[in-house]
């Protein structure tokens, strides 16, 4: 059981009722009955060789909001998850030379299996950001220049108003801004990269290939100002229960700000009970679909149709 420090007192009071426990690890700092962090990442000698696994054992568990009802355990399996992350890299072309910056919080799914599990997979790097405050989060950014940014609609949506600030503070930029187009045309476009590519530079997307925005509908008005400045913003859906990704936006298509794209490789979307407009309740299919929902029968059995 790894452990913080700030946690560890509440841990010992519900310690004994973990028969399996062998070993608790605490961190930052060792404290009783537990070695630190520091010993284990220390270690000489080689790992044990890997247990093996049925593909479809219980991976991870991990807790529904509950905006919906009671917060209800997702299980998903190891290949629930692994073949969500196969889909991904076919839709984006990432690879071990990307660089994925790392803002969301990693018990959730979206970040959990695209922004820790896929980079790991494929041998790319994770940079984690020191804070969300935006004045940090920018520093962190100009810093570590990602290729991939996965994030949520507020954190865009603040990224956004904040360059837009920046060039209306200033009667230089906003003109330039305003006529643009204008002098495009006596540039043949190269006014407006010259711009943009000072805008990404000074935010530290210089090198972004993608900017992916899950979790809640992206505003059209924060997706249309983004892609007016260049920046490649890609929105999908997605849930707990299917480990996340269901849909995205393919980047060799064309980008509907409104829209979360297509079903990813291996996946299949039903609308049931369609209305006039053709709004129903959303059925998905495949790998991705979860084992059901810990100790929770009735919930598991109401959500699965037709297995």
């Amino acid at each position: 059981m790894f452990v913080s420090n700030k946690y560890f007192d509440k841990f010992l009071e519900i310690k004994n009722k973990i028969k399996t426990l062998q070993r608790i690890i605490t961190f930052p700092e060792k404290k009783r009955e537990a070695i630190s962090f520091d010993e284990i990442i220390n270690f000489e000698k080689k790992l044990e060789n890997p247990i093996e696994r049925d593909p479809n054992d219980l991976a991870i568990i991990l807790y529904t909001s509950g905006t919906t009802g009671m917060p209800k355990g997702v299980m998903l399996s190891h290949k629930n998850i692994i073949s969500n992350i196969e889909s991904i890299i076919k839709v984006f072309k990432i690879d071990h030379n990307d660089h994925i910056f790392s803002v969301l919080p990693l018990h959730h799914i979206f970040e959990g299996t695209c922004g820790f599990l896929t980079p790991v997979y494929i041998g790319a790097k994770i940079t984690y950001a020191s804070s969300l405050k935006p004045n940090i989060l920018l520093e962190d950014l100009k810093d570590t220049e990602p290729t991939v940014f996965l994030t949520v609609p507020l954190i865009l949506e603040k990224f956004y108003l904040k360059i837009k600030r920046n060039i209306e503070d200033s009667y230089f930029k906003k003109l330039i801004f305003n006529f643009i187009n204008i002098l495009d045309f006596f540039t043949n476009k190269k006014a407006s990269q010259i711009i943009l590519k000072g805008i990404k530079k000074r935010t530290g997307f210089s090198k972004i290939k993608y900017i992916i925005s899950g979790g809640a509908p992206l505003p059209e008005w924060v997706a249309k100002g983004l892609v007016k400045l260049g920046f490649p913003i890609y929105q999908g859906y997605g849930l707990s229960e299917t480990s996340p990704v269901v849909s995205v936006i393919p980047p060799d298509g064309k980008n509907k700000l409104t829209s979360v794209g297509l079903p990813v490789p291996g996946v299949k979307v039903k609308i049931f009970k369609p209305d006039e407009r053709g709004i129903g309740e959303i059925g998905v299919k495949g790998d991705i679909i979860m084992l059901g929902y810990y100790k929770n029968k009735q919930e598991t059995e109401r959500v699965f149709k037709n297995g």
